[in-house]
């Protein structure tokens, strides 16, 4: 699926759900995994002053 390292040359919009990594654990074999992601939010210069809010939702299955 993804490579990593990942830069600001592979940002996406979130507006729409996102898969980050994906993978499969072998039978006999132990495996883990880490990330340190960076969100980064632009406001518009247009955009109205204000408090925005948003959700960032991390879940693992």
């Amino acid at each position: 699926m993804a490579r990593a390292p990942f830069t600001a040359n592979d940002k996406v919009s979130l507006s729409a759900e996102v898969a980050v990594f994906a993978g499969r654990k072998g039978v006999l074999s132990a495996q883990s995994t880490s990330w340190r992601p960076t969100i980064v939010v632009t406001i518009p210069a247009a955009a109205g002053a204000g408090t925005y809010t948003g959700m960032i939702t991390h879940s693992v299955a």
